[in-house]
C-alpha cells in the first residue's frame, strides 16, 4: 500500500485541512454592502420591541394599554393588551414600543397587484422582497419605511452566511445580507402610520445629502443584534 507523498513544511499532519481565511468572508461582506450603497434607497427601519427584549430586561410593559387597573385586567387573562393601536407603544405591549429606528440602504424587489377575498372586503396586498446591511437584525413585526411614504410590515428574513475552511458559521462573524426577507404592505389606517416621523419629517431624514445613501441611527435602545443571537 502506497500513501501520497507528505506536504512540504508539515512533519505531523499528512492531510491539509482548509482553516477559516477571515480575508474571503471580508472580500465577500464589502462586495456585498458596496451594492447596497452603489444602487440601494435610503430607508428607515423601526425595530420593535418583543418578549425576548423584555425577558432580557430591556423593557418594561406599557404603562398605558397594560398597566393600568382596567387594561391590567384584561391583559392578565388574555397576556395581551386590548389596544392594537396604542400610541404609545404601538401594539407591542411595551413601554415606547420602538427598540431602534435606524437608516440604511435596502433594495427593495418589484411589486404585483393582486386582490383576494377579506373580511373586510376585497384587498389587494403586495408583497416585497426587503435586504439591507447585516449590522443590525430584524424580527417578524418589525417596519420599514421608504421615501415614498409607504410602510411595510416585515416578516422573518432569511439567513445568508459565508463560511471557508471548517469553521462553524455564527450570525455575526459570517453573515452576509442576513437582513433578507420579505415585507408586506401596510394600510394606512395600520399602527404602522401611528409611528413617528411621518410626511415631510421623514422624507427630511431619508434623503441623502450626496449620491450615497444615507446611514444613520435615530433611535437605539438596544442593541441591532440581540445579545442571544451573538452567543
Amino acid at each position: 500500500m502506497t500513501f501520497p507523498p507528505e506536504p512540504v513544511g508539515l512533519t505531523n499532519q499528512p492531510y491539509y485541512i482548509r482553516e477559516h481565511k477571515d480575508w474571503a468572508v471580508q472580500q465577500e461582506t464589502y462586495r456585498h454592502d458596496q451594492a447596497l450603497y452603489s444602487v440601494g434607497e435610503p430607508a428607515m427601519f423601526v425595530l420593535m420591541w418583543t418578549v425576548e427584549d423584555f425577558q432580557h430586561g430591556y423593557t418594561s410593559r406599557c404603562s398605558r394599554c397594560y398597566g393600568n387597573d382596567l387594561d391590567g385586567r384584561t391583559a392578565a387573562v388574555y397576556n395581551q393588551a386590548n389596544k392594537a393601536k396604542c400610541p404609545r407603544c404601538y401594539g407591542t405591549t411595551f413601554e415606547g414600543g420602538i427598540r431602534a429606528r435606524i437608516i440604511r440602504p435596502a433594495l427593495f424587489g418589484e411589486t404585483d397587484d393582486n386582490e383576494q377575498a377579506d373580511q373586510r372586503g376585497a384587498i389587494h396586498p403586495q408583497s416585497i422582497m426587503v435586504e439591507s446591511t447585516n449590522d443590525f437584525r430584524y424580527r417578524a413585526g418589525d417596519f420599514v419605511f421608504r421615501l415614498d411614504g409607504s410602510r411595510w410590515q416585515l416578516k422573518a428574513p432569511s439567513r445568508v452566511t459565508v463560511r471557508t475552511g471548517f469553521e462553524h458559521p455564527g450570525q455575526v462573524v459570517a453573515s452576509m445580507g442576513y437582513s433578507q426577507g420579505p415585507a408586506t404592505l401596510e394600510d394606512a389606517t395600520s399602527v404602522a402610520y401611528l409611528i413617528p416621523p411621518s410626511g415631510e419629517a421623514l422624507a427630511s431624514q431619508l434623503l441623502p445629502d450626496s449620491r450615497w445613501p444615507v446611514t444613520k441611527s435615530d433611535v437605539i435602545n438596544a442593541p441591532l443584534i440581540p445579545k442571544a443571537w451573538t452567543d
